[in-house]
């Protein structure tokens, strides 16, 4: 698994190297990397969050009467949706942060 891990991240540093010193094909290769790896880490990340709530769900139907049990199954879920909302504020904003760095480094 290191293995696999560090021929991973030689391969990204590789592709990231510029030869000629330009930083607009650096810009490129970077954007290239992030724009790959984007779906794929939403995907899992809505997938896990999607796993987590049925199981906070199931907890709480567990739960039947026992306030202890229903308590924390709320603050759980509590939890779940502030993390989505997280997740989900930081897929909007990404892009538009990178757009921004992108025009400040061109100018």
């Amino acid at each position: 698994m290191q293995q696999l891990l560090g021929n991973l991240l030689a391969s990204m540093l590789g592709n990231l190297m510029v030869s000629s010193g330009d930083w607009s094909d650096f810009q490129t290769k970077l954007t290239d990397m992030f724009n790959s790896m984007w779906v794929p880490t939403i995907a899992i990340l809505a997938a896990a969050c999607t796993i987590l709530g049925v199981w906070i769900g199931l907890k709480w139907w567990r739960a039947g009467g026992d306030e202890q049990k229903r308590k924390e199954a709320k603050t759980a879920t509590v939890g779940v949706v502030v993390g989505v909302v997280i997740m989900f504020a930081v897929a909007a904003l990404l892009p538009i942060l990178i757009s921004v760095f992108q025009t400040w480094v061109n100018e």
